[in-house]
């Protein structure tokens, strides 16, 4: 376990999450994640020329994540089983659908825990096209457990959210980073002010930026080194990021930090 990067506000660990996780000492209030999808070699199907091609060029890139599909689902439960155990709160954490040998695995069916909340995310656009069933656009966003920290101004957003990138600085880092806002609204809502959100699977540190940006604290982890070099540059840029980006304001709820909250 090495620490890539530390201040006040925010660490990055570089290693295996189960390694690094029962080896933090800061208290962990919420978790919001995006583990990897285990998708390598199984997403070809259905789409044309030009798109197979660049999701094979993703592919051998970045992508290592290539399980049986139980071994999958054992390796993702014990990982979350983990992340309820250390966290105060909920453990949030974004997934899709997966279709493997005939067989649909929803989410929450590989995930047996208690859940809080079901967050749909309405996404642009779909990679799965002439697969012999409706497109599927959306994600769903999990909180398994329960909160320990409410904000009671998001029952408003209600729980399909129609997000879109906007601007994608994590993009040219990680091949699957997900919009700020998707990360800062669970964020906003189960972790108090100033307390700790641990992202286990950081990539690009999408959750690291939202959360200095709503004026909590961060940790992360991530496995592979060759993400951690951007990442670092993009917590040490985040307030740039934020104020550049399209509001993230909604219903009342403030996206930017206090001035008194830095990083880097």
């Amino acid at each position: 376990m090495d620490i890539a990067y530390r201040t006040r506000t925010c660490t990055l660990y570089v290693g295996d999450c189960l390694d690094v996780i029962p080896r933090i000492r800061a208290t962990v209030d919420t978790v919001v994640t995006s583990p990897p999808y285990n998708v390598r070699g199984r997403i070809t199907t259905g789409l044309t020329r030009r798109t197979t091609a660049r999701v094979q060029q993703i592919n051998s890139t970045f992508y290592a994540d290539s399980m049986p599909q139980q071994v999958y689902a054992c390796w993702l439960q014990y990982v979350v089983a983990t992340l309820l155990d250390r966290a105060k709160g909920l453990v949030w954490v974004n997934h899709k659908l997966r279709w493997v040998d005939r067989a649909d695995y929803h989410p929450a069916r590989m995930l047996p825990f208690r859940i809080h909340s079901e967050i749909i995310w309405h996404r642009e656009g779909s990679l799965a096209f002439n697969m012999r069933r409706f497109a599927q656009n959306h994600e769903v966003l999990i909180g398994f457990g329960f909160p320990h920290y409410w904000d009671s101004q998001v029952d408003r957003m209600l729980s399909v959210w129609s997000i879109t990138h906007g601007k994608k600085p994590g993009c040219a880092i990680h091949p699957c980073s997900f919009p700020l806002e998707l990360a800062r609204r669970p964020i906003v809502a189960s972790c108090p002010p100033d307390g700790v959100v641990l992202d286990p699977f950081a990539g690009s540190c999408t959750v690291g930026v939202a959360a200095l940006a709503t004026g909590r604290r961060f940790i992360g982890i991530e496995k592979n080194p060759a993400y951690v070099p951007a990442a670092i540059d993009r917590l040490k840029a985040w307030r740039s990021e934020v104020h550049d980006s399209p509001p993230l304001q909604k219903n009342g709820i403030t996206t930017v930090a206090p001035e008194r909250s830095t990083a880097g």
